[in-house]
């Protein structure tokens, strides 16, 4: 039986009794639609239609040159995986873990990892399947490309960047990172200044103390930081214009840490604090520990 052909010019195939001795002893003599170089493995080389018949490269093989090789010695082979990839393009591992890309026409390996919010997962591409007449028949193949390629990390549903937050790839990871002052997740953000129990951010050098003024948080520099705080015996812990913290009770003054006594001095301090009995009273002139003394508030100024 004579050799099978195709005539690209008739667009006919038929069988000849002439023997087809122009191909290498690495090429077939049979038409396929669709070969593929090492190059730019991605797209079929289209035929010239001045040559009415032509070679094809073996199976598993493809162009380099002018010669078919096999296509683990095309320079950007992926080995154990059975691909080559395009200038330019990558390949991902089954688990996520390496990411190999053709550059200069050789593979550049590195570390990848997904990130908290992206799944390494397999899902279905379109694939064009090219249709090959050989001398058994039509086969239909599936070319080498790294569309095929079948692991990558994809984003979960619902995954978007917080406004404090931007999308950029670190150290091989793609994914939402927090803006400068900010830390989270990259989805929620907050600021570094950010209290929960306040429910607000504090302005550089501004101050929360807890509900029962044991803990003082102070922003400095865009960081919180954390003191133990106290009343002092004379002062009261309470929330005073939306301010919580220790302030110093009656006739005493400071900072509500440390409190000096600061009155009453005499009678008529005590009569325009709203004092109106008569009695016994403490007073504290200047220099003096305090010593009692009688009061008479019903003659309208405490002498």
């Amino acid at each position: 039986m004579g050799e099978i052909f195709y005539n690209k010019s008739w667009g006919v195939e038929g069988i000849t009794d002439l023997p087809i001795t122009w191909c290498s002893s690495n090429k077939d003599n049979y038409d396929n639609t669709c070969e593929r170089t090492c190059e730019n493995p991605n797209d079929c080389v289209r035929p010239n239609p001045a040559e009415p018949e032509r070679c094809l490269c073996p199976e598993n093989h493809m162009i380099f040159g002018d010669s078919c090789i096999p296509q683990e010695q095309c320079g950007c082979y992926v080995r154990g995986e059975g691909v080559v990839l395009a200038e330019g393009e990558f390949y991902i591992n089954s688990r996520c873990t390496r990411r190999s890309t053709c550059s200069n026409n050789q593979i550049i390996e590195v570390s990848y990892q997904c990130s908290d919010q992206a799944t390494c997962d397999e899902r279905t591409v379109s694939v064009n399947v090219t249709a090959i007449k050989t001398t058994k028949g039509t086969e239909r193949r599936a070319p080498t490309t790294a569309s095929l390629l079948p692991k990558k990390c994809f984003k979960e549903a619902n995954y978007q960047c917080s406004d404090q937050a931007t999308c950029a790839e670190r150290n091989g990871v793609r994914k939402c990172y927090c803006n400068p002052n900010y830390e989270g997740d990259g989805v929620t953000c907050t600021h570094n200044c950010f209290v929960a129990a306040k429910g607000s951010v504090l302005r550089e050098g501004e101050s929360y103390i807890n509900s029962d003024c044991s803990l003082r948080i102070t922003c400095n520099s865009n960081v919180l930081t954390s003191e133990r705080y106290s009343c002092g015996a004379d002062a009261t812990c309470e929330e005073r214009n939306d301010i919580r913290r220790c302030y110093c009770n009656e006739w005493f003054e400071g900072d509500g840490v440390t409190c000096t006594r600061s009155g009453p001095k005499d009678c008529s301090d005590l009569y325009r604090a709203g004092r109106r009995n008569n009695g016994k009273y403490t007073i504290y002139p200047a220099g003096s520990s305090g010593f009692e003394v009688f009061c008479e508030m019903s003659s309208g100024d405490g002498q």
